[in-house]
């Protein structure tokens, strides 16, 4: 039976005990082989109502007036007084081997005997309280279980079966709310999917205040991606803070991506999570060093509680970052970014973007690029961009005289000569893999073997910017003219007139004729 006590709850002092934290739950299941999940017996009604509050509970029937003498589902505070109860009942073992999240409680141990030793001692502890369990709902000593909406089992986890048939199955998207509600139910699952942040972008728009309903084959493409993704299951590793962890990291102006693994036991590195997110109107903005420094930021926040206290890798495709850790001289934003990361113990590492694919995916606009051919990715990038989508059309139509397609890419005709357009969103990516991968020429030297082959508007000033902004070159480039020394103090000339913008009032002179 239910009752609804929403008008009860708009009034009720909220009782701010927190639930424990999910990822923090399966943090603390690495190492163990065996498990036995415990279901209470309607879990809330184990608990007694005080005397006082008991009117507060009270409903109508047709039978008559009634008020609970025990915890009834539906009071805002029902969850925080539930995990309140079972906490100060389990006490010490909550921080060994019974994990209690309100009232599904996981004992984990390495084991069958020592799993067994684990159980008595556990319902020696709950029969003591009086709590009693639902038999049909628990399982005892398995290799493999259902916790929290994930399955774990030896050293790994991954979403629940059912779960997944339920984002699987999820009908077609007819409005805003079903936007929301998709979303929410597939974010659960966020850190199983790689880029999810980017492949679920053109449905986060439509929920938008700003943005009008339309449903095009964007954003029916997003949404069965998403479920195709999750639909094949993908297993992670559990976390074990005994093994040795990498920090990958990649950044653009669409978005970060991070992935968290470990090198387990037979020597294969297998991700612990995902991490991806999109960049503000601000961010996309910053110049690339800034993005990559950001994006570790970002990364260190999400993964803190892996992190934290821990000596770990940070590995990056941005040599800067390396080169600049032990600078003292940097902008004030790249300077508060490095005093937050001081509290963790890492290295970084630089790997070549060539070796960091896996990682670069998650921060890029177009997932489908690592998908395709490397030769063909300027024309998948054209494709998306609606700047030479228009050109296209001119062409296409006879309009425009100064691009041509070839090879199924726009180039832009400079002296009879056919230069690849580069689109907006990834200039920077030429112009970085000319000047920072190739060991950080001047402007002619860049812009010289840029023009070679590429074209795009305003190719000098967006070249001289870019190197103006490079962190690694203001570090390493001696400055150039007379050094400037101390400013001094100029002598005051005598009888010079100042001028004050000031009001004076002045006493009435009374002019007498001589």
């Amino acid at each position: 039976m239910v009752v609804d006590y929403r008008k009860l709850n708009s009034i009720t002092e909220k009782d701010h005990y927190p639930l424990p934290n999910i990822e923090d739950q399966l943090e603390r299941l690495a190492g163990h082989t065996c498990f036995t999940t415990l279901d209470m017996a309607s879990g809330y009604h184990q608990l007694r109502v005080a005397e006082d509050s008991k009117p507060f509970t009270a409903f109508v029937t047709p039978d008559g007036h009634y008020q609970y003498k025990r915890v009834p589902f539906g009071l805002t505070n029902a969850p925080a007084v539930f995990q309140r109860a079972i906490n100060e009942i389990l006490g010490p073992l909550r921080f060994s081997y019974a994990l209690a999240y309100l009232d599904d409680i996981l004992i984990i141990s390495k084991g069958i005997d020592q799993g067994l030793e684990r159980l008595e001692v556990v319902l020696k502890t709950f029969k003591s309280a009086g709590l009693t369990l639902n038999k049909r709902k628990c399982l005892f000593l398995q290799g493999e279980v259902e916790y929290l909406g994930s399955v774990i089992s030896e050293g790994q986890v991954k979403p629940s079966p059912q779960k997944i048939k339920a984002v699987r199955n999820f009908p077609t998207l007819q409005n805003v709310h079903d936007v929301r509600k998709f979303l929410g139910l597939a974010s659960y699952f966020r850190k199983y999917v790689k880029d999810f942040a980017r492949k679920a972008k053109p449905l986060t728009i439509l929920t938008k205040a700003s943005t009008p309903w339309t449903w095009s084959q964007t954003e029916q493409g997003a949404f069965d991606l998403l479920k195709k993704e999750l639909g094949e299951e993908p297993v992670l590793a559990l976390f074990d803070p005994k093994l040795e962890t990498q920090l990958h990291t990649d950044a653009s102006k669409d978005g970060f991506g991070a992935i968290l693994l470990q090198k387990q036991l037979n020597g294969a590195w297998k991700p612990v999570q995902y991490m991806s997110q999109q960049t503000s109107s601000c961010e996309s903005g910053y110049h690339s060093y800034e993005l990559e420094t950001l994006a570790i930021v970002v990364a260190v926040r999400k993964f803190r509680n892996y992190l934290y206290g821990r000596r770990f890798t940070i590995v990056t495709d941005c040599n800067a970052l390396r080169l600049t850790w032990t600078k003292r001289d940097l902008t004030p934003r790249i300077g508060r970014w490095w005093i937050e990361l001081q509290e963790y113990d890492f290295d970084v590492n630089y790997r070549p973007g060539t070796q960091m694919k896996h990682v670069d995916a998650l921060s890029r606009k177009p997932p489908v690029i690592s998908l395709i051919k490397e030769s063909d990715w300027l024309q998948c990038v054209q494709n998306m961009d609606d700047e030479c989508g228009r050109i296209k059309n001119e062409i296409e139509n006879g309009l425009s005289k100064d691009y041509r397609i070839v090879e199924g890419k726009i180039c832009r005709v400079v002296n009879n000569e056919n230069k690849l357009l580069i689109p907006k969103d990834v200039r920077w990516r030429i112009v970085r893999q000319y000047h920072d991968e190739n060991g950080h020429p001047g402007f002619k030297r860049t812009y010289e073997s840029i023009s070679k082959n590429y074209w795009f508007a305003k190719m000098k000033r967006f070249v001289t910017k870019y190197i103006n902004a490079c962190i690694p070159c203001l570090c390493a480039k001696k400055p150039t003219g007379k050094r400037r020394g101390y400013l001094h103090p100029i002598p005051k000339q005598q009888l010079k007139a100042i001028m004050n913008h000031g009001k004076i009032i002045l006493p009435k002179y009374n002019e007498v004729s001589t």
